[in-house]
């Protein structure tokens, strides 16, 4: 491992040298992320590696680094955001979103944004990733929030770093609108149907989070804090028990703060200049650049005219290049999602010939034998060596604990793995939590449910994991699986 430590740098300034001169798309690698964008390569680089300056900062100000051996987050700077989710509505003024389903985690920006909007958007998603990839705490949803709208403005230049500057819409809500009552803010008690609501929502959750974060008396107040709601305490129960025994005071105190100009001012230190990451930085072919976006959603379920679209679409693309591994792979995946399963398993046949360790295709392969009938023991032995070329492929785990029989030990071992590698995912927590409860673990269920109860992006299945931990907390086995039998969602088509 030192090794390639040191070669990484070299492979990264050959490829450097080596860059084909159109803008096309390029792949940068570190150890926690993997960037898709048409900057060039080192643009490319140079984004990667601030990204990674960024999360040591998520490390610094938590004290809780990544579990190790996760896989990395992509990330797409992409021309539209519509190309990559066809078929949904995209609001007007959204620059960029955050994706955890089945098919894959993945943070999308446009480059429509500017470079600075673009940043922040960056680094509040990517904050939401590493607090929801830490499985032993879960965030009431205004932490979720404040956190993210607190590190998003960070500025990092090679010898000193700020963050925490106001962002003027946040302000402008706080000094003209009417406040939620603190025992609402605290229990994310709003309504993303009320617009003003919810900006409020926003507006005081980081600004509550600005106040805990500017002193160390709070900063620790605030790790007992979060220690109580992770065991599953009231949000507002625990922040009278361990910031503020009197809740009547939080807002007069918020507002002070804020009036305060300057003790609510943006943090700025010198620091010694990080390490640069090691980044691998490769080319993708030509081809990506009519088949990336198409592969991207061909990884999520859509309807089917959709699907039909997207798979008329890559056939007459991939047909112009018929030797390149990357368009005969997103044809593979198009008709395995909408078209033929049988070709889409020759195709995948055929590319494993030269690259029998590709995780991925044995993990698609593996979709197409259980999609053609070959059997889940077929299946189960492609994604075994799926997992042993890339231990962290969730999607893999997950789909190997598919081929093993419902309630038994290797089946929850997989489904396990899986979710440890990828709890952002809402369907990882709900299987994990439905094999505990098969296995009579109705605590471990409960805990496991516990953040995507919380989430305040959840929707439905938020909803649906409350009721789910509500019965899990009673010890209501019966009742749990009579529950999760009715409400559970259908699994994603993709993986």
């Amino acid at each position: 491992m030192a090794a390639m430590r040191h070669i990484l740098p070299i492979l990264w300034a050959l490829l450097l040298l080596a860059a084909p001169a159109r803008a096309g798309w390029v792949v940068a690698e570190t150890a926690g992320f993997r960037l898709f964008t048409r900057e060039g390569p080192r643009a490319a680089a140079a984004r990667v590696a601030e990204l990674e300056d960024f999360r040591a900062l998520l490390v610094q100000l938590t004290g809780r680094a990544p579990p190790p051996g996760q896989p990395r987050l992509d990330i797409y700077l992409v021309p539209d955001l519509a190309s990559v989710a066809p078929g949904q509505r995209i609001p007007p003024g959204i620059a960029g979103f955050y994706r955890a389903t089945s098919g894959g985690i993945a943070a999308f920006v446009t480059g429509a944004a500017g470079p600075e909007a673009q940043r922040a958007i960056l680094f509040h998603e990517i904050a939401h990733h590493f607090m929801f990839a830490d499985t032993r705490v879960a965030y009431p949803a205004w932490y979720v929030e404040g956190f993210a709208e607190y590190v998003m403005t960070a500025r990092l230049a090679p010898t000193r770093i700020a963050f925490g500057h106001p962002d003027a819409a946040r302000l402008r809500w706080l000094d003209g609108g009417t406040w939620l009552p603190p025992e609402e803010l605290l229990r994310g008690g709003f309504d993303p149907r009320d617009p003003a609501r919810t900006a409020m929502f926003y507006a005081q959750s980081w600004l509550l989070a600005h106040w805990l974060f500017r002193s160390r008396d709070r900063r620790e107040r605030l790790r007992a804090y979060l220690a109580r709601t992770g065991r599953g305490e009231d949000p507002a129960e625990a922040f009278r028990a361990e910031i503020m025994a009197d809740l009547g005071r939080l807002n007069p105190t918020l507002a002070a703060y804020r009036a305060n100009r300057r003790a609510f001012a943006s943090f700025a230190a010198n620091r010694p200049a990080p390490s640069p990451a090691p980044a691998l930085v490769r080319a993708l072919p030509s081809s990506a650049d009519a088949l990336l976006p198409a592969r991207l959603a061909l990884a999520e379920a859509v309807p089917p005219a959709v699907g039909q679209a997207l798979l008329a679409r890559v056939r007459a693309e991939a047909a112009r290049f018929p030797d390149d591994p990357f368009a005969t792979a997103t044809l593979g995946l198009a008709e395995l999602q909408h078209g033929d399963p049988r070709r889409a398993a020759a195709l995948f046949d055929r590319l494993l010939v030269p690259a029998p360790r590709d995780p991925e295709l044995l993990r698609w392969r593996a979709a197409a034998a259980l999609a053609v009938g070959e059997g889940e023991a077929a299946a189960g032995a492609l994604l075994v060596r799926a997992v042993a070329a890339d231990p962290s492929d969730w999607r893999a785990w997950m789909l190997l604990a598919d081929t093993r029989a419902q309630g038994s030990p290797e089946r929850r071992a997989a489904v396990a793995r899986a979710w440890a590698l990828a709890p952002q995912v809402p369907a990882n927590i709900l299987a994990h939590a439905l094999a505990l409860a098969e296995a009579d673990r109705l605590a471990e269920a409960a805990a496991v449910l516990q953040p995507l109860a919380c989430s305040p992006h959840g929707g439905p299945l938020a909803l649906t994991a409350r009721r789910l931990h509500a019965l899990a907390a009673r010890g209501d086995r019966g009742a749990f699986l009579a529950a999760f039998a009715i409400a559970a969602p259908a699994p994603d088509q993709a993986r």
